[in-house]
């Protein structure tokens, strides 16, 4: 679990999901998990949040999201507040008016 791993992982030195290098190879489970975990942990020192399980794997989902709009765009957008939030937490927050652009 996140307690366990939390002394091992390694840390990302930025905020960005990072472009995977094409190897021809699909990275492993279980470098991808570090990876996703280590980048978890930092957002939630940034941020000020403490590590769970269920928030680990929203996170993981929009970190997805993240990178494979990186793959698309060429472009790194970076990780924000709203990084651990389900969609339909975003939603409702969006609804709410919580959230604007611009």
């Amino acid at each position: 679990d996140i307690d366990d791993m939390r002394s091992t992982a390694a840390r990302p030195n930025r905020l960005r999901p990072p472009t995977t290098p094409t190897t021809g190879k699909e990275e492993s489970d279980l470098f991808r998990k570090s990876r996703l975990l280590s980048a978890y942990l930092e957002w939630c020192q940034s941020y000020g949040r403490d590590p769970s399980e269920a928030r680990f794997e929203h996170f993981s989902r929009n970190y997805a999201k993240l990178e494979a709009a990186t793959q698309r765009t060429g472009r790194s957008p970076t990780l924000n507040a709203f990084a651990d939030y389900s969609e339909e937490e975003f939603a409702k927050m969006n609804a709410a008016g919580g959230w604007t652009i611009g």
